[in-house]
């Protein structure tokens, strides 16, 4: 590997564990990294406005976004390559148990809430 070549991969993945997403096709992403893809989607409570979700390949685009009522307008559609994340709360519930979906969803607000406090 010539010298160029090891500090493009480099910062290449030094890129991706900050969050980046590159190029489609970009190399010397390391072995972790993924293809990053967007979804539209619409809602009829936002005025025929188009929704787009950005997410790693692995994690599929419907995280929860039926159950949210939106509705896929196309296809995904690769935009980059980036580091996979962990599903977090609630959407590991909505992707993993979605018939309790809505007991997730109505802890969130009071998650936030202790979370607020304990940070005063």
């Amino acid at each position: 590997m010539a010298r160029g070549d090891a500090t493009a991969v480099a910062e290449a993945e030094e890129l991706l564990r900050a969050g980046a997403v590159l190029p489609p096709g970009t190399t010397g992403g390391g072995d972790r990294a993924v293809p990053v893809f967007t979804q539209a989607y619409r809602h009829p409570g936002v005025d025929g406005r188009i929704v787009v979700r950005l997410v790693a390949a692995e994690q599929g685009g419907g995280l929860g976004t039926g159950f949210l009522g939106l509705e896929p307008e196309g296809g995904p559609v690769e935009v980059g390559l980036g580091q996979p994340r962990a599903l977090g709360f609630p959407e590991w519930v909505l992707v993993h148990h979605p018939s309790d979906g809505h007991l997730a969803m109505s802890l969130v607000e009071e998650m936030n809430k202790v979370a607020r406090t304990a940070k005063s």
